[in-house]
């Protein structure tokens, strides 16, 4: 293949949403980048399916309104997001509760109040939490001194057991996808505040629109598809098909392992975190409303149930709605489905199971010292950089704001 363009200086390895914001922030700034894709699509770990009449996400995963990243480069607006309710519905292992947000919502006050999930006293303290993370900035939060687990952090709160268990535990849990809260408190104060801020959404017809709407930014011919890379040597790339191009820079913006084994580096891989999700259909759907329902009994394998044809359009194209079961562990068929009908009773019996994907890399590892917030180092040599979530935080807004911040240091030493 040989030399790239004089334009072309630097290449990209992955096409996921850290790798595509890289080359807009390269582009924007007078470049021409180019991407190599192992797969035929962009878009990473954020993939959506056609399967008969639905589109299904691999795995459950929303778009925090409020992440900053986003909103700098998204188009809400052509995204055409559909929201789900803020709060959420708590299955008790005996029927269901409602947590609703009263700042969002300020009919639910008194109901939130009277809610069995969470004691007076506990209320309190989120509300008192919420007025502390909303006033700081990322940055504040991310530079906080003391890091710890998740569920040390919310003890040393003072929130009480059968509140973390019933809510805390399951709805950030299923957010960390690991149910004992190991993650950083630093990535729990940052997700508490982009709740507090904003809405958990879904773009019109699946996840994938949201990859999809960044390559739309980049010229047709800057991403190369089906051309996986498996050597990087200096400023040579070498393709598996055993061509080689030389840019003058090369960033890594594939998943947590393949960077790991590319770069030679092996604890750039730290872990995985895996989860279940299993799709099932049926009319009308079980919720009066868009929300997630979180498992707060302690029993069973199921973590949470959304309806992802409730919050937005293009999940269903007939009548029917689309049910999407997150599990802790890989659950049997049987069980998934014996559970359903503890939860919904009888209507359960109509629920028509569709696929399921177990994905055993769904998010990196994020215990305390983890993440990088941007303080990780970009650089992995003279002219070869990394860039994704594994190295900021692992979300959306982390692939984002890693993929800018390595163009951006690129960028000034090239002196654009």
């Amino acid at each position: 293949m040989g030399k790239l363009s004089n334009e072309s200086t630097v290449a990209i390895v992955g096409a996921g949403v850290a790798g595509l914001r890289c080359a807009i922030e390269l582009q924007e700034r007078g470049l021409k980048p180019i991407i190599f894709e192992a797969s035929d699509r962009v878009g990473g770990r954020i993939k959506t399916d056609q399967f008969h009449e639905f589109k299904l996400d691999r795995g459950f995963q929303v778009l925090l309104t409020a992440y900053d990243e986003c909103r700098s480069v998204l188009d809400y607006d052509e995204l055409d997001l559909g929201c789900f309710e803020p709060g959420a519905i708590v299955w008790t292992g005996s029927k269901f509760a409602q947590i609703t947000d009263p700042w969002r919502r300020p009919a639910s006050f008194f109901r939130s109040a009277r809610s069995p999930i969470g004691s007076l006293n506990d209320k309190l303290k989120i509300a008192n939490l919420r007025q502390r993370l909303t006033r700081k900035s990322n940055e504040e939060i991310y530079a906080t001194s003391k890091d710890e687990p998740t569920f040390a952090y919310l003890h040393e709160l003072g929130y009480s057991e059968g509140f973390i268990n019933s809510f805390l535990r399951p709805f950030y849990g299923g957010i960390f996808l690991e149910p004992d809260l190991r993650t950083s408190r630093i990535m729990f104060d940052f997700v508490f505040k982009m709740f507090a801020q904003g809405y958990a959404a879904l773009p019109r017809g699946g996840m994938e629109r949201i990859p999809l709407q960044l390559a739309s930014k980049l010229p047709k011919n800057a991403i190369r598809f089906n051309a996986p890379v498996e050597k990087l040597k200096g400023h040579t790339i070498t393709l598996e098909d055993g061509s080689k191009v030389f840019p003058d820079h090369t960033v890594v913006a594939t998943d947590m392992s393949a960077a790991a084994s590319l770069s030679g580096n092996a604890t750039i891989d730290r872990g995985w975190n895996r989860t279940s999700c299993l799709y099932f259909s049926t009319e009308p759907s079980p919720f009066k409303k868009p929300c997630i329902a979180l498992n707060g009994s302690g029993l069973g394998k199921i973590t949470n149930i959304a309806v992802p044809s409730d919050a937005a359009a293009g999940y269903s194209s007939s009548d029917a709605s689309l049910i999407c079961v997150s599990t802790e562990g890989a659950g049997s068929l049987a069980e998934i489905e014996s559970e359903l009908k503890t939860w919904f009773g009888p209507n359960a019996s109509a629920f028509r199971f569709l696929k399921r994907y177990d994905i055993l890399q769904a998010l990196p590892r994020q215990q305390p010292g983890d993440n990088g917030y941007g303080k990780h180092p970009s650089r992995l040599g003279p002219n070869l950089w990394i860039c994704g979530d594994h190295r900021f935080s692992a979300s959306i807004e982390g692939a984002m704001a890693s993929g800018r911040h390595v163009a951006e240091a690129i960028c000034q030493e090239l002196g654009k």
